[in-house]
């Protein structure tokens, strides 16, 4: 078992090391993207190549048995993001710019969280604490969140970021982990009595009492969200915490009320907050004001309509006309370059990781594990769906990451320790089986 689970992981997750290899190979071969070829660039992509590389190895040495699709999908959107940021080094990175060692920031971020990823896939004791103390994981990161509001960073109008010196952390990403735990955890205890007991017109309802806490932290979490001015993340919370309730509960018409009230809150978001206001107008008409506020998206669209089906190619493309290339705007840079086929498997590759933790979630032993796994799938697949779908124009920009792709190590780091949670969630599963297995046999 466990020599075919290596066999198998370490030919999968060799794509991605490739995949790197070439990508920097593809940047060097191209004059305008990276003239010359410096000693601390081949090492970047040897360390890179070499880490990826040697997880399976790791996992195999210490007996991991958890699914051995994850991680190689992961390390193939590490890998894009790294190439990515690699390209866009030259053009947005000068000596006038914050950015001038994005990729060598970038590159330290992915080792890691490839460290995280390993670290917690195979060795996380903190599940009893965590099921345990499940008020003080959420009401620690509310408290986070309300530091931040008083005394953060404020960047692009939004005040998201707590820092000491140089060092920053971006604290709306830690809400994402601490109320996914919480959700986990108090609908496993409250299991039983969360069913429907009372009649409000033609919807069951759980008893009260069960159901004031978990309405009042979720509208805490996303009030004090919205007043740093962080909608997408308000977004990504509000249908984390819908697909774990939905699970939970297993009832459409909660959903729809749910949807409901979504949509009210978001014309009452449109008329308040000029910046809804701004990305509503940008996803209907950027052309409206082409050189200000609809300035990226249009560069977004010239950006990907030029890379037709295969794209322009590495470094021949001109992403740097978008100015949040390397964040909100990284998948245009991707569809540029790499053309619709390069976006295509980008999307795919979240679909698979979807499937894959809904797999983990359906095969769970316990509620907790199912809602656990549940909420950090669908977490990192709906922050994919929202970010891809504000570029392409089909939702409006909320300005969140592309999960393991767009610079930003807070974010890097917070979905490699969800990535290695659902991980560690399979281990436990498979050991329990093989170790039921053995005792009756």
């Amino acid at each position: 078992m466990v020599f075919w689970r290596l066999h198998r992981e370490l030919g999968l997750t060799l794509f991605a090391a490739v995949l790197l290899c070439c990508g920097y190979a593809a940047s060097w071969a191209n004059e305008h993207a990276i003239p010359t070829i410096s000693t601390g660039q081949l090492q970047s992509a040897a360390v890179l190549a070499t880490a990826l590389l040697l997880v399976p190895i790791v996992w195999s040495v210490a007996r991991m048995a958890s699914d051995d699709i994850i991680f190689p999908v992961c390390a193939l959107l590490l890998a894009a993001g790294a190439v990515t940021m690699h390209r866009l080094q030259p053009d947005i990175g000068g000596p006038d710019s914050n950015l001038g060692n994005l990729s060598g920031r970038h590159t330290v971020y992915v080792l890691l969280s490839i460290i995280v990823m390993v670290v917690t896939g195979r060795w996380f004791p903190f599940w009893s604490f965590l099921r345990r103390y499940k008020y003080l994981t959420v009401v620690g990161s509310i408290g986070l969140l309300f530091v931040t509001l008083v005394a953060g960073r404020e960047r692009y109008g939004a005040r998201l970021w707590l820092g000491v010196g140089s060092f920053e952390i971006q604290t709306s990403e830690l809400i994402k982990i601490g109320l996914i735990l919480f959700l986990a955890a108090y609908l496993h205890e409250k299991h039983e009595m969360m069913h429907g007991r009372w009649q409000l017109w033609r919807l069951s309802l759980p008893p009260v009492p069960y159901l004031i806490p978990l309405v009042v932290l979720l509208v805490v979490a996303l009030l004090m969200v919205v007043a740093m001015n962080d909608l997408g993340t308000a977004l990504l919370l509000f249908s984390t915490a819908l697909a774990m309730l939905y699970v939970a509960l297993r009832r459409i018409s909660y959903v729809v009320v749910s949807l409901a009230a979504f949509f009210a809150g978001s014309a009452f978001a449109y008329a308040t907050f000029d910046r809804v206001g701004v990305r509503i107008q940008n996803w209907l008409d950027p052309w409206r004001d082409p050189f200000v506020s609809g300035y990226q998206q249009i560069q977004a669209d010239y950006a990907m309509s030029s890379g037709g089906v295969f794209g322009t190619g590495i470094g021949r493309g001109e992403p740097w006309r978008i100015p949040a290339v390397h964040t909100d705007y990284v998948f245009a840079a991707i569809v540029e370059e790499w053309g619709a086929v390069g976006g295509l498997a980008i999307i795919i590759l979240f679909g698979v990781l979807l499937f894959r933790g809904l797999r983990i979630a359906a095969r769970a032993d316990s509620l907790y594990d199912r809602y656990l796994a549940v909420g950090l799938s669908a977490s990192i697949a709906i922050q994919a769906i929202v970010i891809i779908g504000g570029v392409l124009r089909m939702l409006p920009l909320t300005g969140v990451t592309l999960p393991f792709v767009s610079a930003g190590g807070t974010s890097l780091l917070l979905n490699a320790l969800a990535i290695g949670m659902l991980l560690n969630i399979s281990h436990r599963q498979q050991v329990g089986r093989e170790w039921s297995d053995h005792v009756l046999t």
